[in-house]
């Protein structure tokens, strides 16, 4: 777990929403940035795992978990998926560029016009409940342990990238530990939680301020 000081992230992203024609540039946009130029300057770390060998990845992807409301049901609930949107070599584009492909991402998701968002469901649809566990290990032994893919599947290959994270804090949660997911074949989960102000000792400053920080908790997992 990590708490770190995000003055200065905010600040840059509110400079570049300002310029940046109205494009959604948030926090999560930030961390995943982050995260993607670590695996970029440490090659090692971007790999998976098969048959007790790890393996480098051909490039650095960071997948960004989607939460989907749909339309009003007759209960008058709102129905929320969870979807995500990844974005290829990460660290060689710019925020802007990474708000943009998941906005877009998730106005595909809305109109049902994401191939992943519907492979994934028809899929789903199609297993029965009390085979769903069993299912999911397969899938998790063919995509993985096999690295195997066809389109016939219904899912991009390496479709949840390097790494993955999602965002706690628009849930008002400081912290989470979020469930590794087999089959996503990520050994790492970045939760993001809420931006919040602490008292800090600033030496600077000689005496305790406030201070915007942000609750970022990682859980890391080797998938053996």
């Amino acid at each position: 777990m990590m708490e770190l000081n995000v003055e200065k992230a905010l600040a840059k992203i509110e400079s570049l929403r300002a310029a940046a024609a109205g494009e959604k540039i948030t926090i999560t946009h930030f961390v995943g940035r982050v995260v993607g130029e670590v695996f970029h300057r440490n090659r090692d770390a971007n790999v998976e795992l098969r048959w007790g060998k790890f393996y480098e990845r051909a490039s650095v992807d960071v997948c960004f978990q989607v939460a989907i409301e749909s339309d009003q049901l007759k209960d008058r609930m709102i129905h929320t998926d969870l979807s995500s949107g990844t974005v290829r070599e990460i660290h060689s584009k710019r925020l802007e560029q990474i708000a943009h492909e998941l906005n877009h991402s998730a106005d595909r998701i809305r109109k049902h016009k994401d191939p992943f968002f519907k492979g994934i469901k028809k899929i789903s649809h199609k297993i029965p409940g009390f085979l769903m566990n069993p299912a999911v290990r397969l899938i998790n032994f063919v995509l993985n342990t096999l690295n195997l893919w066809s389109p016939a599947l219904g899912v991009p290959r390496d479709g949840f990238g390097s790494v993955l994270v999602t965002n706690v804090g628009s849930l008002g949660v400081e912290w989470a530990l979020p469930a590794i997911f087999p089959p996503a074949g990520t050994p790492i989960i970045v939760a993001v939680g809420a931006i919040y102000k602490a008292p800090v000792y600033d030496t600077d400053a000689d005496g305790i301020v406030l201070r915007t920080r942000l609750e970022r908790h990682i859980r890391l997992s080797a998938a053996f």
